[in-house]
């Protein structure tokens, strides 16, 4: 009787975590899209040179090659690549690496157009901000 008492609150916490997770991705995070072209990969850069970017863009590539997007390295590029260019702020909380504040586009394929934004405001976890960003454009973007 006891396991299953335990197993019960268990539950119910981890769905209030997960619930107040997405009440706070809904507050906290915008996207954008206006682009009409057909994207079949895209090539993620950063804005300026951050710790924790390893973390973040094996993430990203990770979420939008499960959506079915292709990850292009930095040497290739075509008509249909276009670039997420990401900014982000970091800090350190018990030795631990903590991102906020995210500031990314999209751009066309010659990075002279914004096509889309998105953004996050306060901290946010790398793999949640990543499977938000894929699935948002796997919503919006044609493929």
């Amino acid at each position: 009787m006891k396991l299953v008492s335990i197993l019960f609150i268990v539950t119910i916490l981890s769905t209030s975590v997960i619930a107040q997770g997405e009440r706070k991705l809904n507050k906290n995070f915008s996207f954008v899209f206006t682009g009409k072209d057909s994207i079949t990969a895209f090539k993620i850069t950063q804005r300026a040179k951050h710790s924790g970017w390893g973390e973040l863009y094996g993430a990203l590539s990770q979420e939008l090659i499960t959506s079915d997007f292709r990850v292009i390295t930095e040497g290739a590029n075509n008509a249909n690549t276009y670039i997420i260019e990401i900014d982000y702020s970091r800090g350190f909380s018990a030795s631990k690496m903590q991102y906020s504040d995210l500031r990314g586009q999209i751009l066309n394929p010659t990075g002279s157009e914004i096509i889309g934004t998105f953004g996050y405001e306060g901290r946010f976890n790398p793999d949640d901000i990543s499977k938000a960003i894929a699935l948002k454009l796997s919503k919006t973007v044609q493929k």
